[in-house]
């Protein structure tokens, strides 16, 4: 959901509690469900192509699997030079974390092989399950992302966090002045800034 568009800030507060100011509104805020740190058990597959005889082209399936660390997220294949002068592939998961590192809060890629003078056509998660069919237990993160686009607060629950967002004044018909109140600050409208000054300039 987005909020406070054309507005001076946007206050977030996470379970009642000031948790981020953002001074670039229009703020986008994400819940999504996180599993929390466990083994899982990730298999997939890569077509490469070889070439069986001298002008017959030929593929092969490759299926492999790997223990990370939840949420799984995306695979991907990169095309990279090798130090022999050959090129091959390296084949990337996006996760929370593997077995060489542990849980992170930010997921990161993490290389699951790297394949080299190999021309691999396609690749691509078959299956994903927790190690030894453990209960999934989950938690939530909830994200805020500013106008920009960059990610300015991530933060891990372990229950749906309840959040509400108050919104600083309007930049085009507002002015914002510091305050003693619960906000911090107050908005008065340019028109009755504009006024008093018109008013001012009669009296002189």
């Amino acid at each position: 959901m987005s909020f406070c568009k054309d507005r001076s800030r946007a206050i977030v507060k996470i379970n009642g509690e000031i948790a981020h100011i953002s001074k670039l509104p229009e703020i986008f805020i994400e819940v999504e469900p996180f599993i929390k740190c466990q083994d899982f058990i990730v298999e997939y597959y890569l077509e490469d192509t070889g070439y069986f005889h001298a002008e017959e082209d030929g593929y092969t399936w490759n299926e492999l699997s790997g223990i990370f660390y939840g949420p799984i997220g995306e695979l991907r294949t990169s095309f990279v030079p090798f130090p022999d002068g050959h090129h091959g592939y390296k084949v990337e998961l996006y996760c929370y974390g593997d077995w060489r590192s542990g849980c992170l809060e930010s997921p990161e890629w993490y290389e699951l092989a790297t394949y080299s003078n190999a021309r691999i056509k396609s690749s691509g998660i078959t299956d994903v399950r927790p190690r030894d069919d453990e209960a999934v237990a989950n938690s939530y993160t909830l994200r805020i992302i500013n106008r920009n686009g960059d990610e300015e607060f991530l933060q891990i629950f372990d229950e749906f966090p309840e959040y509400e967002v108050i919104c600083g004044c309007n930049i085009y018909t507002e002015v914002e002045c510091k305050s003693d109140n619960k906000k911090g600050f107050c908005c008065i409208p340019c028109n009755e800034i504009v006024s008093k000054l018109n008013a001012l300039k009669n009296k002189l």
